[in-house]
């Protein structure tokens, strides 16, 4: 009996396995848009009046899940104080989407996650505005476009592809004069997995059930 007992707490401990494995099998990653992988051309130095825009486009299928995470990188920093924000438009003329927090810094990659849930709209143009309230933070810019996935920039030559401000915030800058190169930028969402995919995985747990009332009744009699 003792045995039996230890027997069913195992398939338990299976089935909650299971199912605590399938949210993560079912929700992976995508790179919507990067240039990261392109040369760097410079860089525009952030500070607290400094700050600075980037836009990219929501073209593609790579759009329909949730927005994860915005990585950009950097050639230099000294202990920044980020403000991350995300807006539908322009930041001095659209609507703020949401605003993001640092989730990691390393090897001279910042990434930030939405302070909420978010899925972006399809075939729309998004700004994703950084600035501080302390230190510096040198964000990079590539040599060329998009390097990975079905999201893009703006065409060039346009005067809004990206922008600045000199006064944190107030009053910005989309113009000729400043740099037409994108910032480095890497907008990751969540992948929506195929059904079949879906329907299989989501099988397992019935299977394990199924398994585990079998033996119970061969147990039992």
């Amino acid at each position: 009996m003792k045995k039996y007992i230890i027997q069913r707490v195992v398939w338990l401990a299976v089935l909650l396995i299971i199912g605590l494995a399938l949210p993560s099998s079912l929700h992976g990653q995508t790179i919507a848009i990067s240039n990261f992988s392109q040369d760097v051309a410079g860089s525009f130095p952030l500070d607290e009046l400094h700050w600075a825009d980037q836009a990219f486009i929501t073209t593609g299928a790579d759009w329909t899940g949730p927005l994860q995470s915005i990585a950009v990188k950097y050639t230099g920093a000294s202990s920044p104080g980020f403000i991350a924000q995300l807006y539908l438009g322009q930041p001095d003329a659209g609507t703020l989407v949401t605003n993001l927090s640092v989730t990691s810094d390393a090897a001279g990659i910042t990434t930030f996650a939405p302070d909420s849930p978010q899925i972006l709209l399809a075939d729309s143009t998004y700004w994703f505005v950084l600035g501080l309230t302390a230190g510096t933070f040198d964000w990079g810019f590539a040599l060329n476009g998009v390097s990975a996935g079905s999201g893009t920039f703006p065409a060039e030559p346009v005067f809004s592809l990206s922008g600045y401000t000199v006064d944190g915030g107030v009053t910005w800058i989309h113009d000729a004069g400043f740099n037409q190169a994108p910032q480095y930028i890497e907008v990751i969402t969540s992948a929506v997995p195929e059904p079949a995919a879906c329907a299989g995985l989501a099988g397992l747990p019935v299977f394990a059930l199924a398994c585990w009332a079998r033996f119970g009744r061969r147990r039992q009699s």
